[in-house]
């Protein structure tokens, strides 16, 4: 993707391709808590922040944007201690490399986020954890879910 152009051409470049180039800019690293700040605005999407990022404090800002969007039991993230089972947002399926390779599994990522009592369940029952995913409202308009735990309803099963 070039984003350079002739003086005589206008630019070309859709939303999706500075989404992508603010996500994976050239010789950088990504920080997968950026997806829970580089956001569509869409109805499932992590709440967009009130203030600017800025350089002095990112880092407390990315976690707290992390923490923010976990912290919503209908989009973010929803344990259940009795069935073992945690429904996440379907971004930590659709970039599950990037949690993966920072943490080594999905759960392990997002446990850095939650409160310790549930950090400290994920740690213990990581390998009969059942893990499933919110469904995908894309939708600009209406209201952004929440719920509590028990009435949310996860998308699908996966082992």
């Amino acid at each position: 993707m070039a984003l350079c152009h002739a003086v005589d051409e206008p630019p070309s470049v859709g939303a999706d391709e500075i989404e992508d180039l603010l996500r994976s800019p050239p010789h950088f690293t990504e920080d997968p808590r950026v997806h829970a700040c580089i956001v569509c605005a869409s109805i499932s999407c992590p709440p967009t922040r009130t203030e600017a990022y800025s350089a002095d404090k990112i880092d407390e800002q990315l976690t707290d944007q992390m923490q923010t969007f976990l912290s919503n039991p209908a989009k973010g993230s929803s344990l259940n201690r009795q069935t073992s089972s945690l429904v996440l947002s379907e971004i930590f399926k659709w970039y599950a490399a990037d949690f993966v390779a920072a943490a080594g599994s999905v759960p392990a990522f997002v446990s850095r986020f939650l409160p310790a009592h549930e950090a400290e369940f994920l740690r213990e029952h990581a390998s009969s954890l059942k893990l499933s995913y919110f469904p995908y409202d894309w939708d600009r308009d209406g209201i952004a879910p929440a719920c509590t735990p028990s009435d949310c309803e996860p998308a699908t099963e996966h082992g």
